[in-house]
C-alpha cells in the first residue's frame, strides 16, 4: 500500500527547496500504480487527500518509468539553476565530485521527446526549456539527486560567467559513480520502506543492551561536543567495545551521527502520532504535547541537548535535509491539528493556521532547550528565578494557559 505520508514529507521539503514547483511534476510507481498530486493542492501544505492514483502519466514519465524497473520515482525539477540551465540548451559537464558520485557523466540536456534516452545510468537529464528531469528509486533519493543537480548546474553556470572550474573527465565520473554506489552499498546508506538506514547490518544482530550502551555513549559525546570536536575512540571506550567493533556497525563517524538524528526524526514521529489522533480537544492536545514535551526533557536530556548541536551545526546537504525532515513533522501536525480546530469552530476564523504553528512551534523549541541544555537553563532562571525554573508542573501550566489564551480557548480552572 502507498505510504501517502511519505510522499507528502519528502514534497513539502522539494517544495520548499524550489525543486517541486506545480503537482503534476512529481509521480510515485508503487507496483503497477502510479500516484501523484491533486492539481490544485497547496505543495507546501498538503493533506492525505491530497495523493491520488494517476489515470494516466504524461509521457516524458510513462518514458522514465519504462525504462527501468529500478526507477519508482521520477521528478522534474525547476530548481532555479536547474531551469537556467536547461532553457540554456546546453549540457552541463561534471565540476563537482558528487555531481559524478550520484548522477554519473555530466547532463545531457535534450528535447522531451528524446531525453529519456539519455538516462542510461544516469540519474538526471536535462530536458530543454523544461527542467531537470530526476529519477530515484524512492523519494528520499529523488530528493538527494535534485539537490545535486541544482548544486552542478550553480556551478557551471558560475564557470560561464567567472571562467575556470577543473571539469572531471567522462571516465573519471563513470567510476567515481560505480565507486560511490558500493560504497553507500556497504555502508548501508539506503531506505528500507522509506526508513533512512546509516548503519550496517550487523548493528541490527547485537543485542538491545549492547546498542543502547553505544548510542547512550556516542549521543552523549556528540551531544557535549559536537560532530567536529567528538573523538570515535571515546565513544567506543565509554560503549565498552573496540574502535573496529564500532566501525563495522558504523563505517564513519558522520554516518554515527547521522543515525542518532535519525532515531530522535522516527522518535519524535511515533510520540506525536497518538497525540494528534486522541479525542481530545484542542486545549487537552495542547497538555498532551506538553507532557511529552517535559517527560523527554527528563528521560532524554542528550537527545535535545544533541538536537540543540545538529541545528546550529547543520552545514551539510544531508545535514540540512534531515533538519527539514524534522520540523516538517511538527509543521505538519500543529498546521492540521489547528486547522481542524477552524474547522470545527473552535479557532477564530481569522487565525493563519501556518503561522500560529511556526510561532507555537517555536515556544516548543525553546522550551526544550530549557529544560535540556545549559545555556537555556540559566536564561530560565533569570526570568523565572531558581524557584519555579525548578517547578516543571507549574512551567507546564503556565505554558499551557499562554497558548490556550493566545489561541482564545477557554481553560478549565487549575488545568
Amino acid at each position: 500500500m502507498i505510504d501517502k505520508d511519505s510522499i507528502i514529507m519528502n514534497a513539502e521539503v522539494m517544495a520548499r527547496e524550489g525543486y517541486l514547483v506545480s503537482p503534476e511534476d512529481l509521480a510515485v510507481r508503487d507496483g503497477s500504480s502510479f500516484y501523484g498530486i491533486r492539481n490544485s493542492a497547496d505543495l507546501k501544505s498538503l493533506k492525505t487527500d491530497d495523493i491520488l492514483e494517476l489515470p494516466s502519466l504524461n509521457p516524458v514519465f510513462g518514458r522514465a518509468f519504462s525504462s527501468s524497473k529500478e526507477i519508482n520515482t521520477v521528478l522534474l525539477s525547476k530548481g532555479r539553476f536547474t531551469s537556467a540551465a536547461a532553457k540554456s540548451g546546453r549540457s552541463v559537464p561534471v565540476l563537482l565530485d558528487d555531481l559524478a558520485q550520484l548522477i554519473g557523466p555530466g547532463l545531457k540536456n535534450r528535447k522531451a521527446e528524446t531525453a529519456v534516452r539519455k538516462l542510461g545510468k544516469r540519474n538526471a537529464v536535462l530536458v530543454k526549456d523544461r527542467g531537470g528531469l530526476c529519477v530515484a528509486k524512492n523519494l528520499y533519493d529523488l530528493h538527494a539527486v535534485a539537490m545535486v543537480v541544482e548544486k552542478g548546474c550553480l556551478a557551471e553556470i558560475g564557470s560561464w560567467f567567472l571562467g575556470g572550474g577543473r571539469r572531471i573527465g567522462i571516465l573519471d565520473s563513470f567510476f567515481m559513480r560505480i565507486l560511490s554506489e558500493k560504497i553507500r552499498e556497504s555502508r548501508g546508506e539506503e531506505m528500507s520502506g522509506q526508513k533512512i538506514i546509516f548503519h550496517n547490518s550487523l548493528f541490527d544482530r547485537i543485542s538491545d543492551d549492547k546498542k543502547e550502551k553505544i548510542i547512550n555513549a556516542a549521543m552523549g559525546e556528540f551531544a557535549e561536543n559536537g560532530f567536529a570536536g567528538t573523538n570515535i575512540n571515546k565513544i567506543a571506550e565509554k560503549a565498552g567495545i573496540s574502535i573496529g567493533a564500532l566501525y563495522k556497525y558504523f563505517p564513519t563517524k558522520e554516518n554515527l551521527y547521522f543515525s542518532l538524528v535519525n532515531l530522535c526524526f522516527y522518535q519524535l514521529e511515533a510520540e506525536l502520532s497518538p497525540v494528534l489522533e486522541s479525542d481530545e480537544n484542542l486545549s487537552g492536545k495542547i497538555g498532551l504535547i506538553l507532557d511529552l514535551l517535559f517527560d523527554n526533557a527528563a528521560r532524554f536530556r542528550n537527545m535535545n541537548r544533541l538536537y540543540n548541536r545538529f541545528t546550529s551545526e547543520g552545514n551539510s546537504e544531508m545535514a540540512r535535509s534531515l533538519a527539514v525532515r524534522m520540523e516538517t513533522i511538527t509543521a505538519r501536525a500543529y498546521g492540521e491539528l489547528l486547522s481542524a480546530a477552524k474547522s470545527e469552530g473552535t479557532l477564530d476564523g481569522a487565525v493563519d493556521e501556518r503561522v500560529f504553528a511556526f510561532l507555537i512551534d517555536n515556544l516548543f523549541i525553546v522550551l526544550q532547550f530549557s529544560l535540556s541544555t545549559e545555556y537555556y537553563e540559566d536564561r530560565m532562571k533569570i526570568y523565572l528565578g531558581d524557584e519555579k525554573a525548578g517547578r516543571p508542573e507549574y512551567i507546564k501550566k503556565q505554558v499551557k494557559l499562554f497558548i490556550c489564551r493566545a489561541l482564545g480557548l477557554n481553560q478549565p480552572e487549575g488545568s
